[in-house]
Order: C-alpha cells, then sequence, then structure tokens
C-alpha cells in the first residue's frame, strides 16, 4: 500500500527536517537534492523512478513476502536438529544385538519415524500454519476480539503438533506394548 503512493516529494529526509544545519552549525547539503539528481542518472527521471517501484518493486516485494518468507526447503534446515535426533537415537540402539530380525530392531524404526516426521509432519504443520495464519490477519475493532482472535489462531496451531504426538504415541503404546 505504501510503495503504491510512494513519492520524492513526500519523503522525509534528516537534512530538510535540520533545517539543512549541521549540529555544530555548519550547512549541509540536502539528500534529497542529490538522491534526485542520481535518479534521473540512473533511471532517466523521477517519474519513471516512481513507475518501478509502484509496479516491479511492489509486485516482487509483494510475492516475496507472501509467499517464500518460510518455504519448505527453509522449514527443513530449521527442523534438521529433529532429524539429528532421531538419527542419534537410531546409531544409539543399532549397536544392540537383541533383536534377529533387523525390522524388528528399533534402529531402523526409529530413523523412520525421524524421516517421517522431518519430511511429512513438519512441512504439513507448516502449511496448516500458514493458512491459519493467514485467515487470522485481519485486525478485529476492540482488544478483546484481539485477544480472542490470537487465542484461537494459538489453539489452531497448537492442533497439528498435539495431533502428530499423539498419533505418534499412540503407534508406541500400540507396537510396543508393555
Amino acid at each position: 500500500q505504501q510503495l503504491l503512493s510512494i513519492s520524492f516529494d513526500t519523503a522525509c529526509c534528516s537534512c530538510c527536517d535540520q533545517d539543512h544545519v549541521g549540529p555544530s552549525g555548519e550547512a549541509i547539503p540536502c539528500d534529497r537534492k542529490i538522491l534526485k539528481e542520481c535518479v534521473k542518472i540512473w533511471f532517466g527521471s523521477e517519474q519513471a523512478f516512481e513507475d518501478i517501484i509502484r509496479s516491479e518493486v511492489s509486485e516482487i516485494l509483494n510475492r516475496d513476502l507472501s509467499e517464500q518468507v518460510f518455504s519448505t526447503p527453509w522449514i527443513l534446515g530449521v527442523a534438521a536438529p529433529i532429524m539429528w535426533l532421531f538419527m542419534d537415537l537410531s546409531s544409539s540402539f543399532a549397536s544392540m544385538s537383541e533383536w534377529p530380525l533387523w525390522w524388528e530392531h528399533p534402529a531402523p524404526a526409529l530413523l523412520l519415524e525421524g524421516l517421517v516426521f522431518w519430511l511429512l509432519a513438519i512441512p504439513s504443520a507448516k502449511e496448516i500454519h500458514l493458512c491459519v495464519c493467514r485467515i487470522m490477519r485481519a485486525r478485529p475493532q476492540s482488544l478483546y476480539l484481539e485477544v480472542l482472535k490470537n487465542s484461537v489462531t494459538m489453539l489452531l496451531i497448537f492442533v497439528p503438533y498435539a495431533l502428530i504426538l499423539t498419533c505418534y504415541f499412540l503407534t508406541q503404546v500400540i507396537m510396543h506394548p508393555r
């Protein structure tokens, strides 16, 4: 929204706010005039620069901020320590030779569980979070509604993790009854 109304004439400069006088009383050059000259050299005119800002830069910024803030590769990188945890657990169990069949051994199961968490559960939860945040981003008209909206948002974001952990613990109880 702000990029659509960008203009050199409305931009604030600290030199203009100080009436072009430095702290010790000396005259300082106007940043706005210097920038206008540079923009004329680089873009041909101020209007051409402002048009590029309003169209191309606005489009790129909108796309990058709305679609690529939390990309899946970024989430996988952030969640890599979770996979490292499962790899560590798996390698700890790997030295145990109590199980005659490899598919009954806990090491491959832990490694597979880590891969499922890392590659499926976490990116899926991220997508759910982004959808919830997009739906709930409208600003309510009162503080009470804002608090209620934020509480509901936090609850909705908590639900996927609760489901994942519940399913995980239930499968552990079913697969390994005591």
